[in-house]
């Protein structure tokens, strides 16, 4: 729980509690993460005694679900009541409230609800909101519950959190809700989450990114290279020399992030002893990249291993202006490869292109420049080079050239969560978090 993301997410559930707030309905269908978040709520607010009282798993199960539990909260108390009468269940709950600066969760009352006449049942579970919302000890109460439709409870308690699961394009998708928590401002009420290691953590917004300006050297196994960021090669496996890749980006991806992958593949590429050719918009962020480059490279290395093509003209002396047509813009593609090449202790190139730059600037020669670009990926697969494409996922341009790319990348964001995956290889999704380094964690 170090990360500044979950910290903050979590911090709505301390400010909740301590304003005053005692009671929080967490409800949602089977399997959609209610009780991982309900343990790791205790975890974050690390209350003196954590008393789960259960009407549908044993200890054993718990102990073997939620393995960190007892260690990471020694003074937990599990009392399975499966098998007793609402009697039971409410005696344990009312012992609970009795300890002081306790969590109770209650998971769940619906086992007894759906056995019990109605109006008994209703009588009962407002019993447990009003016992809950006066506790003689200061004790926090989370009630789990698999009725999604509202309810006694969600009227009475002081907060109601809704967790969902859904399959996305065949990949697993969890989200919560920030129905209410009395006393708390919410400024993002939905959330992506995962329950990686029996925990829950959240995905962190676009708006907490802060982009690297230099990137760590990858080590990477002989005769291949890496795509630059750890995680990428652990789940999308890194590249072999003359094969190509292409990140897809969604229309709602940040700007800014777009140069990134291809930023970190091209500067470890140049880091293992190889040459850069950069077909782009030479943004500030690129800059700022260069800029680094040098200082981890030498002035030299860039200078004789880097060149660069922008859509006009540019005052920095790596950078020359992209021409006028696909046959004159091949013809200095080619001579500049060359001579990065001959200063490459490798002799290897990697080429990274905007798509949308290309298709802008080629507008008339659209049919010419898709020939363009298959010769120059069939040249890389030749001489051992390394392709990067970035794209928009709404060009049916840069639909036609990653149809032939070796891997293929996404980039999209939903809930304000930047989500990645692969289509070849097929991966799940993995939410995007950048620190000091971009890392990827799994949706499941």
């Amino acid at each position: 729980m170090t990360d500044k993301v979950d910290n903050q997410f979590f911090g709505l559930f301390r400010k909740f509690f301590e304003s005053g707030g005692t009671t929080l309905l967490l409800k949602g269908a089977p399997g959609s993460g209610k009780t991982t978040l309900a343990f790791t709520i205790a975890l974050v607010l690390k209350p003196s005694v954590v008393s789960y009282i259960s009407t549908r798993v044993s200890e054993e199960n718990i102990d073997k679900q939620f393995p960190w539990l007892k260690q990471s909260l020694p003074e937990t108390s599990i009392r399975d009541v499966r098998l007793g009468k609402p009697e039971l269940l409410v005696e344990e709950f009312l012992q609970a409230l009795k300890h002081e600066n306790s969590l109770v969760i209650v998971d769940s009352w619906d086992s007894f609800a759906r056995i019990l006449p109605q109006n008994e049942a209703l009588k009962t579970e407002s019993a447990l909101v009003h016992l809950a919302s006066t506790p003689v000890a200061g004790a926090k109460v989370v009630f789990v519950s698999e009725r999604v439709e509202l309810s006694p409870l969600e009227y009475a308690s002081d907060g109601v959190i809704q967790t969902e699961f859904e399959t996305v394009k065949g990949r697993a998708l969890r989200r919560l809700k920030i129905l209410k928590l009395r006393g708390v401002r919410v400024e993002n009420p939905v959330f992506l989450f995962t329950l990686e290691d029996a925990k829950l953590s959240v995905a962190p917004l676009s708006d907490f990114f802060k982009l690297p300006e230099r990137f760590e050297v990858v080590r990477k196994p002989q005769n291949l290279c890496t795509l630059g960021i750890r995680d990428f090669d652990r789940v999308f496996g890194v590249l072999e020399f003359g094969c190509s890749v292409g990140y897809e980006f969604s229309s709602n991806v940040r700007n800014e992030l777009k140069p990134v992958f291809s930023a970190a593949a091209l500067s470890n590429f140049v880091a293992h002893g190889g040459g850069a050719l950069i077909v782009s918009h030479l943004d500030k962020y690129m800059e700022r990249i260069l800029l680094n480059a040098q200082k981890v490279f030498s002035e030299q290395v860039v200078k004789s291993r880097v060149r660069i093509f922008t859509p006009s003209f540019t005052k920095n002396e790596l950078a020359s202006a992209i021409p006028n047509s696909v046959d004159e813009f091949v013809k200095e593609l080619e001579s500049a490869k060359e001579e990065v090449r001959a200063n490459a202790p490798s002799r290897k190139v990697m080429l990274a292109f905007s798509t949308c730059i290309l298709q802008q600037r080629f507008s008339n020669e659209r049919q010419k420049l898709s020939s363009a670009l298959y010769s120059v990926l069939s040249s890389a697969s030749e001489n051992g080079d390394v392709v990067v494409f970035n794209g928009s996922s709404s060009s049916p341009f840069t639909k036609s050239v990653y149809y032939f790319v070796d891997k293929h990348i996404r980039v999209t964001s939903i809930d304000g969560a930047t989500l990645v995956y692969g289509v070849k290889p097929h991966t799940p999704f993995y939410f995007l978090r950048i620190q000091d380094q971009i890392s990827l964690i799994e949706l499941v």
